[in-house]
C-alpha cells in the first residue's frame, strides 16, 4: 500500500462573490489516496559507517598534546580479492579511516603517530549487481597480471557511482 497523488478534474470551489461553493468543471484538485496493490518503491541503501577515532591537539598554554575524540564517516568500497595460492577470488566491502597514537621517542619527546586502518566486511546480498566471471593470470618477468572479467547484472540503479583502484 503506497500513497500517490491523484489529480481530478471538476469539483466544488468556493466562490467569493456568490459567497458559496459552486461546481467548477474546470477545476484541478490534487490529493493524496492510498493506492492498494503493486507498486514501485525507491529505497536508498547507506552503507557507510561511523567509527570512533582519537586525533591529538596541541594545547599552547599546558605545551602538551591532548586527546580529541570523535567519529569518522567512511564509505565503503568495492574490492575483488584474488588469492594466488589456490587460485580463488571473493568481493568484500571495505572502509578506511585513520586514527593517531601519541608516543613518545627515544629522547623523550612527543610525537603523534597517524595509522591507517582498514575493515573488511562480506558484500551483502542486495548489493551484489556485479558477476565476475573470470580471472585471468599471466604471470611475466618479475610480475604477475591479473585480468578480472565481469559483467553487470540487474539493474544497479541511476546513482550508482563505482570509483575503483588497481
Amino acid at each position: 500500500m503506497a500513497r500517490r497523488y491523484r489529480i481530478y478534474h471538476g469539483g466544488w470551489v468556493y466562490n467569493e462573490t456568490l459567497g458559496t461553493y459552486v461546481w467548477d468543471p474546470n477545476a484541478k484538485i490534487i490529493t493524496r489516496e492510498w493506492v492498494y496493490g503493486t507498486y514501485l518503491e525507491e529505497q536508498y541503501i547507506w552503507l557507510g559507517k561511523n567509527f570512533n577515532v582519537t586525533y591529538y591537539e596541541w594545547n599552547e598554554t599546558t605545551g602538551e598534546y591532548y586527546p580529541e575524540p570523535g567519529e569518522y564517516w567512511a564509505d565503503p568500497i568495492f574490492v575483488i580479492f584474488y588469492n594466488n595460492t589456490d587460485g580463488t577470488y571473493s568481493c568484500f566491502l571495505a572502509y578506511e579511516y585513520w586514527n593517531q597514537t601519541l608516543k613518545v621517542d627515544e629522547w623523550g619527546n612527543q610525537y603523534i603517530e597517524s595509522i591507517q586502518h582498514w575493515e573488511m566486511e562480506d558484500l551483502p546480498p542486495e548489493l551484489n549487481f556485479y558477476e565476475l566471471i573470470n580471472v585471468t593470470k599471466t604471470v611475466e618477468e618479475n610480475k604477475i597480471v591479473l585480468e578480472f572479467k565481469g559483467k553487470f547484472t540487474g539493474n544497479p540503479g541511476q546513482d550508482l557511482y563505482l570509483d575503483y583502484y588497481v
